[in-house]
């Protein structure tokens, strides 16, 4: 089978291209106001230290075993479920 390390690598991986494809759509829209060498530098420097960052914090939370009881599990997911609708909404008003 696949590590589990491995399948945090490809996720990471795919994540990072799909930001990079939208940045360059977004890029093409404002390359003649801007330099765009400076913003793609900035941009690639922040995406690897995100994903980096990502990276390692789900390795450590994959080698973490924590007992929860039920209410705590669904108080987490619930917690996600927002948090999730909140990253969503932002993605989209930054898109438009």
């Amino acid at each position: 089978g696949i590590s589990i390390g491995f399948g945090v690598c490809v996720v990471g991986g795919t994540l990072a291209a799909w930001v990079l494809f939208h940045f360059q759509r977004r890029l093409l829209s404002v390359a003649k106001a801007v330099k765009p060498s400076t913003l793609i530098s900035q941009h690639i420097s922040r995406l690897i230290l995100v994903d980096a960052g990502g990276m390692v914090l789900a390795l450590v939370a994959i080698s973490l075993q924590v007992t929860l009881d039920l209410g705590a599990v669904l108080a987490l997911i619930a917690v996600l479920m927002i948090g999730i609708g909140r990253i969503i909404s932002v993605v989209r008003q930054e898109s438009d």
